[in-house]
């Protein structure tokens, strides 16, 4: 309702949050076409000079990746509006967000069983949570790194990325985290 009583609203910004948030929850609703709709929306509104600009545009292609990950495991698309985030993102401005983008690739490898390109992206993002001292983002790395071990059938080095994982959730997370790295390991 709010997009559609503001459409040529000078608030750019605003209206591409919207179109952001809807697409989310479209994603999360399982309406895939929907949500690809929206989430296109936004970044065609998106204005370069706008100071949040490189971040927001990130955010919308990794939420568009998510979308298609969700609806077909390994997507291309899903790895070429990641990669196009990660291009567009300064290694050190915006280290933590590239690094979660990492971890998207890293997921979409996974689902595909292409463990080595798995690993290769979720141990870089580690680094930079690592280095930036993200400690649930940190948790989540290893977590992926000891699962990826887990499918390789190196049990020991699975081990002790998930007993890092669960070291930390447990100064830290909530219940449901902390169950994931129970099963886990």
């Amino acid at each position: 309702r709010v997009v559609s009583q503001y459409p040529n609203t000078a608030h750019k910004s605003l209206l591409v949050l919207h179109l952001k948030v809807i697409g989310h929850c479209y994603t999360n609703t399982g309406e895939f076409k929907q949500a690809e709709d929206f989430l296109l929306r936004a970044l065609s509104h998106l204005e370069p000079n706008h100071a949040e600009y490189v971040l927001a545009k990130a955010d919308i292609l990794q939420t568009l990746a998510m979308n298609h990950e969700m609806i077909e495991e390994g997507s291309p698309k899903s790895i070429a509006y990641l990669m196009e985030a990660i291009e567009g993102l300064d290694e050190e401005a915006h280290a933590v967000k590239r690094a979660n983008c990492l971890m998207g690739l890293g997921n979409v490898y996974n689902n595909m069983d292409n463990i080595p390109m798995a690993l290769k992206h979720y141990a870089q993002a580690a680094q930079t949570f690592e280095s930036k001292f993200v400690l649930a983002n940190m948790a989540s790395a290893y977590s992926n790194i000891g699962n990826c071990h887990i499918k390789l059938g190196d049990f020991k080095k699975a081990e002790t990325y998930l007993q890092k994982s669960l070291e930390l959730r447990l100064k830290f997370s909530s219940p449901d985290d902390l169950s994931i790295s129970y099963y886990n390991l």
